[in-house]
């Protein structure tokens, strides 16, 4: 994706060659009022205007290495609300409060979403086998109407 540490690195090293040698790491020790996260914002509040104006969304819920930097969520707000200029006359893109219940920060995002969402695909999967073992060691007789499970 376009904000993604890796494309966020790309685009870096190619209006600051000198920059070329650091790593994905690097981005951690840029400054909050690097032009690069007014890039990243803006990519992500385009996402939000999207999202807004074809889905009808509720919450918006951002996640990741790159949104450890908390100031692009401030960032991501101003500007979802400066690119739909008032198209919206709903609180939750209108309002500061309302674009800080709307957009956010998942609620796992100190715990890692994206091992909490693993850990919930594996238990869904897991479940999902044990239902399909079970569907396949019931039998169910069709005499006299009556259903049994074989033991």
């Amino acid at each position: 994706g376009t904000a993604s540490s890796v494309a966020l690195m790309e685009r870096l090293t190619m209006n600051d060659p000198s920059a070329s040698s650091t790593s994905r790491e690097g981005l951690k020790d840029l400054g909050d009022d690097h032009e690069l996260w007014d890039h990243a914002a803006n990519a992500l509040a385009n996402l939000c205007v999207t999202l807004s104006l074809v889905t009808s969304v509720e919450k918006i819920v951002f996640g990741g290495g790159v949104m450890n930097r908390e100031v692009l969520y401030n960032k991501i707000r101003s500007r979802t609300k400066e690119l739909l200029n008032s198209y919206l006359d709903l609180k939750q893109v209108t309002t500061k409060e309302g674009l800080g219940d709307y957009i956010g920060a998942s609620v796992w995002s100190k715990e890692g979403a994206g091992l909490v969402g693993a850990l919930v695909l594996a238990q869904a999967a897991h479940e999902e086998a044990l239902t399909s073992e079970q569907k396949e060691d019931e039998h169910v007789p069709m005499s006299l109407g009556v259903g049994c499970k074989s033991l």
